[in-house]
């Protein structure tokens, strides 16, 4: 089971990474080897979300 303080305070982690990840994927020049890890850590952190709304959906009911 997860607490909905911390459902919360992940799904804020989750949101920050995105945000992150997904400015600097449009910040670093294509074909760089950051833009390879801003990419990488953006589908991380897509995945990191599905599985955490999943989570918390299951504990919910």
């Amino acid at each position: 089971m997860l607490s909905p303080e911390l459902g919360r305070i992940w799904f804020q982690v989750a949101v920050f990474i995105l945000i992150v990840s997904a400015a600097l994927a449009a910040l670093t020049p294509a074909g760089s080897a950051e833009h390879v890890i801003s990419i990488a850590s953006l589908f991380i952190g897509i995945l990191f979300l599905i599985v955490l709304v999943i989570v918390i959906r299951r504990s919910s009911h």
